[in-house]
């Protein structure tokens, strides 16, 4: 649960020998505004900071179904969000979106004529990659599912600005090597994203997935696509 901090990625000092909590694999950590914000899907907990070192202040997300692998960011029209995810034991695969204007207050995305849970157009999901760019958004490419009982990882990509409207840049099997757990990156002067290595193949529960320790890029769209 230690924190440092860098101000060139180079020399690195200690900030914290306490900090949000026990580092988890499906946690994220953000910056937010003037703040550090830890993301804890398991626990339905955020944790924030102005400094690094103070991680006094908690928020439990009221009536947020715990999760792991979900899609946890900093969207560039200011708002906080997570999406989809899954049971952590595998028993089911989430679809629903929440999101936050501040850290602390927490709702879930829903349709307005109904008030009902809105869910999206993507097949429920663990582990994508997601990336965002300025401009544009939220891009998350493929993750881990499973169908019957038989596991799969997708190469589908989907984008969106602000957690509530989705849409497929890329269809599944066209082109992105289906995947999940990924690293992903982006350049907007190169307009492409990258993802790199994470776990792979068509087929095949996660833990005998094939570990990968490549690259693809994806040359994104112009800017007039995502208005």
């Amino acid at each position: 649960a230690t924190v440092w901090a860098s101000p060139d990625g180079r020399a690195w000092s200690l900030r914290s020998l306490s900090g949000p909590r026990r580092a988890r694999e499906d946690a994220e950590a953000l910056v937010f505004r003037d703040h550090l914000v830890f993301v804890d899907p398991q626990s339905a907990t955020v944790y924030i900071s102005a400094d690094g070192a103070d991680w006094s202040e908690q928020v439990e997300i009221v009536g947020f179904d715990r999760r792991c692998g979900a899609v946890i960011a900093a969207l560039p029209s200011g708002r906080l969000m997570i999406a989809g995810g899954g049971d952590c034991a595998y028993g089911g695969f989430y679809t629903d979106v929440w999101v936050s204007d501040d850290a602390r207050t927490w709702r879930q995305v829903t349709v307005p004529a109904t008030g009902h849970a809105r869910t999206v157009p993507w097949l429920g999901r663990m582990w994508p990659c997601s990336v965002t760019t300025s401009p544009g958004g939220l891009w998350m490419v493929g993750g881990f599912r499973i169908d019957a009982g038989v596991g799969r990882n997708l190469s589908d990509v989907w984008t969106t600005a602000d957690g509530e409207t989705w849409r497929e840049v890329v269809a599944a099997g066209l082109g992105m090597e289906a995947g999940h757990a990924p690293t992903g990156y982006s350049r907007d002067e190169a307009s492409a994203l990258y993802v790199v290595a994470g776990k792979g193949g068509a087929n095949g529960l996660n833990d005998n997935a094939t570990v990968l320790n490549d690259v693809n890029v994806l040359r994104l769209p112009l800017p007039e696509f995502l208005r």
